[in-house]
């Protein structure tokens, strides 16, 4: 029976890898505008924040637990090689090791993809922000514009007279 803890970082892993998907998707622009809303919203910052460091440290602490697991079944191994009298009992170490190699590969991967998304959402807000930047100087520059080519061709109008 697996641990409630190790399918909850599996659980976790899978909703990140969806996420990320989404996130690498190409949207169109009003669906980004809409999200990065959401994201600038003062209760939402709050919650994730709070949500992402909750998540982050408890994936540190699943990282610990299982290089402090895959430690002692090595140092077991190597300590009392015989404590393993039977097949069974040297079955049983190589699969508790397994397990716990395996666990340290989901809460790493799971705790590397979270900073991914933290830096998928970064870039997306940024992007979102520049393109609002170039839409308001070149709506400025449009305006400033046709004033200055009609000043210049004021100008070449006098000095023709």
């Amino acid at each position: 029976m697996a641990s409630p803890l190790w399918l909850g970082v599996y659980g976790v892993l899978c909703l990140e890898l969806i996420l990320t998907l989404i996130l690498l998707v190409p949207l169109p622009e009003r669906v980004e505008k809409g999200m990065v809303k959401i994201l600038q919203l003062p209760n939402f910052i709050s919650g994730w924040t709070f949500f992402v460091r909750f998540l982050a440290i408890a994936l540190v602490l699943a990282v610990y637990d299982s290089i402090r697991t895959i430690k002692y079944m090595e140092s077991k191994i190597l300590d009392d090689p015989e404590t393993l009298t039977g097949v069974m009992a040297n079955s049983l170490d190589r699969e508790r090791r397994f397990r716990a190699q395996r666990n340290l590969y989901l809460a790493g991967f799971a705790l590397t993809l979270l900073f991914v998304i933290i830096r998928l959402v970064q870039m997306i807000r940024s992007n979102i922000n520049l393109r609002e930047e170039l839409k308001a100087i070149s709506s400025q520059q449009s305006s400033t514009a046709p004033s200055a080519a009609n000043q210049t061709t004021a100008g070449t109008a006098r000095r023709r007279n």
